[in-house]
């Protein structure tokens, strides 16, 4: 620990179940916990009422003892959410680590007295793909040859021709409204206004919501831009920090990106794929206009790449990895409507388990490229990146797919760095497209 900052190492740790075990360890400093030890015993001292006093005035002495578990339980929690996970994203891409699974919380040491502890455990692989990749031999699929494509894109083009004059008429673009996507960085202060934390702070982005579930959001964010900054005691953030106990903490929160859903700006869309001409523009909008067999032109192209590399570069996934991917698969089709009627079929947990095994192989292949290409993703990228969620047809351009943004109906705040690195993964796969096609 150098000057009260929050350190980070990495030390790699042999595993007798699986030899590619990197342990991660975070590191925040004392000073950090004891003041917000002191905020959190403040805070849950405001709800506390025990025989012999009133609301409020129950010693901290008898709180810090009979909570204590509590208390720990909420720090836990609010470190990780409000810079552990960032710092942990952070660090994996810094070191080039290729994960093939998500993080395992192994420990978490808090101590009032002591700086606090996090360390997980990575399954990481040190299998290499080779640049010869470059010299593969890839073709995409043709779009289809329909004339009502083509009309169907300059019908879209058109569309958001005429919504970004509006837009840009009434100024409305500037201003944060429903829909739109905003970057923020938060910062737990004092009841002078200073932050606590010195340089540990929260950047989180979410998307506004419209229904009565989003109401918190919308009344601090509706009508701001960026550059706006305001102090709030909000629920929604204490939510955001930690749902152990109801906390009363006072934030500084300050807008940093605004992403508008008033028109799809086609000059960032030109910008994330290398187009230069509006005719290269068209060409590239079919891909998400052109399906077959309900498989998008785009993403025929994604799987016949990484079908491609497989075949030239084949890898073994180990069975305990591929359990854990397993279990995040099955979460994610259990939200689908047709769920049962998947679930019924002979072939559904085979079917699971293959699609496991793919994701990671993806993830194993796309991280490797990225490392050795020193692919990086800038903060403008995760702008362009974003921008295309803007419409169900862009979406589809889209392959590595975010964290979900509603939990229990309301859109939740989503780690700034972890989107950075699914942003990431997402610009890498379209260099290899990019390159494998113009090379061709």
């Amino acid at each position: 620990m150098v000057n009260g900052e929050t350190s980070i190492y990495f030390s790699l740790n042999p595993h007798p179940e699986s030899p590619h075990q990197l342990l991660l360890h975070i590191q925040v400093p004392y000073e950090s916990v004891s003041t917000m030890y002191r905020q959190a015993l403040t805070s849950i001292k405001q709800d506390i009422h025990t025989y012999g006093f009133g609301k409020g005035e129950t010693p901290e002495s008898y709180i810090a003892l009979t909570y204590k578990p509590l208390l720990i339980d909420h720090l836990k929690q609010f470190f990780f959410r409000h810079c552990v996970n960032a710092l942990l994203q952070k660090g994996i891409v810094k070191h080039k680590i290729i994960t093939l699974s998500r993080p395992q919380p192994l420990t978490t040491l808090i101590d009032p007295e002591q700086p606090a502890q996090f360390t997980f455990s990575i399954s990481t692989s040190n299998t290499p793909v080779k640049n010869e990749w470059k010299k593969l031999h890839f073709k995409a699929p043709e779009r289809k040859n329909y004339k009502d494509l083509d009309r169907q894109v300059e019908f879209f083009l058109r569309e958001e021709e005429r919504k970004q004059k509006e837009s840009k008429s009434l100024q409305a673009n500037a201003l944060i409204m429903h829909h739109d996507w905003v970057c923020m960085s938060v910062q737990v202060v004092n009841q002078q206004e200073q932050p606590l934390l010195n340089s540990l702070e929260q950047k989180v982005w979410i998307k506004i919501g419209e229904e009565e579930a989003d109401r918190q959001a919308q009344e601090l964010f509706l009508g701001k831009k960026v550059g706006d900054s305001f102090i709030t005691n909000n629920d929604f953030f204490q939510d955001a920090v930690s749902d152990v106990f109801t906390t009363h903490y006072t934030f500084k929160v300050t807008i940093l990106y605004h992403i508008s859903s008033s028109f799809f700006d086609m000059e960032r869309f030109k910008t994330h794929f290398k187009i230069k001409t509006g005719k290269e523009m068209r060409q590239k909008l079919i891909e998400v206009f052109s399906f077959r067999h309900d498989i998008s032109q785009r993403r025929e192209t994604i799987e016949k790449l990484f079908k491609l590399l497989f075949h030239h570069y084949p890898v073994t996934i180990d069975e305990k990895i591929a359990q854990q991917q397993e279990k995040i698969v099955l979460s994610r089709v259990q939200e689908n409507p047709d769920y049962h009627v998947y679930k019924n079929k002979p072939d559904f947990k085979e079917n699971v388990k293959l699609l496991a095994e793919k994701q990671i192989k993806e993830i194993l292949f796309i991280d490797s490229i990225a490392y050795q290409e020193n692919i990086q993703a800038t903060e403008e990228d995760l702008i362009h990146y974003l921008h295309l969620f803007k419409r169900p047809r862009t979406k589809e351009f889209i392959y590595f797919d975010i964290p979900h943004t509603r939990l229990n109906d309301q859109e939740i705040a989503l780690c700034h760095e972890e989107m950075k690195r699914i942003c990431q993964r997402e610009k890498t796969l379209n260099y290899i497209i990019y390159y494998l096609t113009k090379k061709s």
